[in-house]
C-alpha cells in the first residue's frame, strides 16, 4: 500500500516533470537581445521566466552586463560567464556562439516574451495547484488557509494600486531646454521645409552652439553632447569638408558625427498567426543606439529621417505615424534627450500662404509623423507677397521659421507660425535678420520676445563660431 507522503511525493514529482516550457522561444529572446540589447528594456522579463537553469543564467548576466551599460555579444558573454564562474562546456559555449543566428532580426522579441510569459503563467497556476492539493492533504485548516492567502495576494498584491490622491501630488520640475524656449529635453521633434530653405545649416549651427557651450543666434543653449546622423556623407573626407574648421573648438567627446545608411526597415513579420508591418532597427541603427546609449546625448539629429529608413515603397500615414511614435518612445523619452528629425515638405504646400507652409500638415508623408511627436517646427523661403500689397520686392532672400505643433504643457515656443523668426543669407551664412521690415512684420502679426537688438546677431558658418549679444 502506498503511504501518503510516497504519493504526494510522487505527485509533486509528475508535476516537476510536465511543466509548460517553450525551449525554442526561450532561445530566441536570449537570440534577439544578442541583435538587439535594447530588447531588454523593452520586454520586460525576469529569470524565472526562463524554464532551462543555463537559460536563466544567461538572462540574469545580460542583466547585469546591461544595468553596468556592457555591450552584449556572444564574446563578452561568454567572457563574463567564465568569470562569474558558469560552466560552459560542451553544448552550453556551441549555444552561446549561435545566439546570433538563431533568429534573423529582433523584430519577434516581443512575441518571444509574450510566450514566455504565458508559460511562467501556466507553470505558477500548476504550482498553486499542487500546493493546495497538498495542504487540503494534510488536513490542517491553517496549512490551507496560508496557501490560499499566499495566492490571492500574488494575484491581487493590495500594494500595487496605481491610483494618486491628488492631494500628494507635488510640483513637477521644470522641464530642461536644449535651446531655452525652443527645443525642450525628452522630445521628438520633427523639422520640416522644401530643399534649400537651410534646414541643415540651421541645425548644423544648432549642433556647434550645444557642444561648443555657445549661445544659438542669442539665445542660451545648454551646453551638452550631441549625436548627428546623416545619410548625406558618403565618406570621411567629405564629413571634414563640412565639418572640420567648424568644429575645432568642440571639446573631445561633445560631438559625435555618423555618416549613415538606412538605420531603420520596415518590415513585414508574422506575428500572433497573421502578418505585421513594423520598424526596425538595422544593424547600423543598433549602433547608433549603443553609442548614444554609451555617450547618453543631450541632442539628437536626424538629417534626413526618411533618407536614413528603407523598404519603403510608399508612405502612408500608419508608417509615418509608427516612425514617429518609435522616435518619440525609444530614443526621446527613453534617454530624455531632444531628437529632432529633418524631413522634406510636400510641392504642394509651396502655393499655400506662409502660416500653412510653416504648418505641420506641409509635411511630406502626410499626417503619421507629425501626429505622432510632440513638436514640428518648419521652414520656408519667403515671398514678397507674404508680406502684403505695400511690399513688391525684396532685396534678400529671407527664411522663415516656426512650429505650429507644440503640445507640451506650460511651453510655448519662441517662433511660430503666427510669428516666425526671420533669417537672411549673409557673407557670415544663415542670419536671424534684424532689418526693419522684418520686425514691422512681427508687429503686424503678432508681438514677440524679440522686437529689437543691442546688435546684429550673427552665426559664423565658415569658423563655426557664435558671436551674439543679449536681445534688448
Amino acid at each position: 500500500m502506498t503511504t501518503p507522503s510516497k504519493a504526494k511525493s510522487r505527485r509533486t514529482n509528475e508535476v516537476l516533470k510536465n511543466l509548460p516550457q517553450d525551449l525554442d522561444a526561450e532561445r530566441s529572446f536570449l537570440s534577439s537581445v544578442i541583435l538587439d540589447n535594447s530588447v531588454l528594456d523593452r520586454e520586460i522579463l525576469t529569470p524565472a521566466d526562463f524554464h532551462l537553469q543555463f537559460h536563466r543564467q544567461i538572462y540574469q548576466v545580460m542583466l547585469t552586463m546591461w544595468e553596468e551599460r556592457i555591450g552584449i555579444d556572444p564574446v563578452t558573454l561568454a567572457d563574463r560567464m567564465e568569470k562569474d564562474g558558469i560552466d560552459l562546456g560542451g553544448e552550453r559555449g556551441k549555444l552561446l556562439k549561435d545566439l546570433e543566428f538563431i533568429v534573423p532580426t529582433a523584430a519577434n522579441a516581443k512575441h518571444y516574451a509574450e510566450i514566455l510569459k504565458e508559460k511562467t503563467e501556466s507553470r505558477q497556476a500548476i504550482f498553486d495547484a499542487d500546493k493546495l492539493i497538498r495542504a487540503a492533504s494534510s488536513g490542517v485548516p491553517a496549512d490551507i488557509a496560508r496557501v490560499r492567502a499566499e495566492i490571492a495576494k500574488r494575484e491581487d498584491p493590495g500594494e500595487s494600486d496605481s491610483s494618486i490622491d491628488a492631494a500628494d501630488l507635488s510640483p513637477a520640475p521644470p522641464r530642461e531646454h536644449i535651446v531655452k524656449d525652443l527645443i525642450p529635453r525628452g522630445i521628438a521633434i520633427v523639422l520640416h521645409g522644401p530643399p534649400g530653405t537651410g534646414k541643415s545649416v540651421l541645425f548644423r549651427n544648432m549642433t556647434l552652439a550645444v557642444a561648443g557651450g555657445q549661445a544659438f543666434y542669442g539665445i542660451e543653449t545648454l551646453p551638452g553632447r550631441v549625436v548627428y546622423v546623416s545619410n548625406e556623407w558618403a565618406e570621411k573626407k567629405e564629413i571634414s569638408r563640412i565639418w572640420y574648421e567648424k568644429t575645432r573648438q568642440i571639446p573631445r567627446g561633445r560631438l559625435l558625427l555618423e555618416p549613415s545608411g538606412p538605420i531603420l526597415e520596415w518590415v513585414q513579420i508574422k506575428k500572433d498567426g497573421s502578418q505585421k508591418e513594423e520598424w526596425v532597427w538595422t544593424r547600423k541603427g543598433r549602433e547608433i543606439l549603443r553609442n548614444v546609449e554609451k555617450m547618453r546625448p543631450d541632442l539628437i539629429i536626424f538629417d534626413t529621417i526618411l533618407g536614413l529608413c528603407s523598404g519603403i515603397e510608399q508612405l502612408n500615414n500608419a508608417m509615418t505615424y509608427a516612425l514617429g511614435d518609435l522616435l518619440q518612445k525609444q530614443i526621446a523619452s527613453k534617454f530624455n534627450v531632444a531628437l529632432i528629425a529633418v524631413a522634406h515638405t510636400n510641392q504642394a504646400s509651396s502655393k499655400e500662404c506662409l502660416e500653412s507652409r510653416l504648418h505641420y500638415e506641409a509635411i511630406a508623408g502626410g499626417n503619421g509623423l507629425p501626429g505622432a511627436v510632440l513638436m514640428t517646427i518648419g521652414l520656408t523661403k519667403v515671398r514678397a507677397s507674404d508680406f502684403g500689397k505695400d511690399v513688391s520686392d525684396l532685396s534678400r532672400d529671407l527664411v522663415a521659421v516656426g512650429s505650429s505643433k507644440y503640445n507640451i504643457e506650460g511651453f510655448r515656443p519662441c517662433w511660430t507660425d503666427k510669428s516666425p523668426g526671420y533669417f537672411s543669407w549673409g557673407r557670415s551664412g544663415l542670419e536671424l535678420d534684424s532689418n526693419p521690415l522684418s520686425a514691422t512684420i512681427r508687429k503686424e502679426k503678432e508681438p514677440t520676445r524679440f522686437k529689437t537688438f543691442k546688435t546684429a546677431v550673427t552665426v559664423t558658418a565658415e569658423k563655426g563660431t557664435v558671436n551674439a549679444d543679449d536681445w534688448a
